[in-house]
């Protein structure tokens, strides 16, 4: 992918808790046509990433690149013959990205954690962190 695709822009993000600030870059990606990937760094995901090996990061990498809008990605069947890999270590890989809190089990399949990447609009995002909210309350 040429660098030309790419916008970085350097901010700093507050921690609520302590008021510390972090550096911190936002990178967005261009992808087909007016989509947008937005990946946070910086902010606790590079530890659970450095903690993956083998299949389970390239299964990572490999979802990076398929995710659709609102971080839908397909099942394990799908990416075993996207990759040409075997479904048993597509299987294990993401019972170990699920575990890592990278890949989300829903009722209507597979996601990317929405606080690690989000493909799709901000004003999506927001709906998503609204019902999020929304679930811990009820749980409460």
């Amino acid at each position: 992918m040429a660098y030309n695709q790419w916008q970085l822009a350097e901010f700093g993000i507050i921690s609520k808790r302590t008021g510390e600030i972090y550096d911190a870059e936002l990178r967005i990606q261009k992808r087909r046509g007016s989509k947008f990937m937005k990946i946070w760094q910086d902010t606790g995901w590079t530890e659970r990433i450095s903690k993956l090996q083998g299949n389970s990061l390239k299964v990572l990498i490999y979802l990076l690149e398929v995710a659709t809008w609102e971080n839908r990605v397909p099942g394990t069947k799908g990416v075993a013959v996207g990759m040409g890999m075997k479904q048993p270590h597509v299987s294990k890989a993401y019972r170990e990205l699920v575990r890592s809190d990278l890949l989300q089990k829903r009722e209507d399949g597979y996601r990317l954690n929405h606080m690690f990447c989000w493909m799709g609009t901000d004003a999506q995002l927001q709906q998503v962190l609204a019902l999020e909210n929304k679930e811990l309350l009820r749980i409460k």
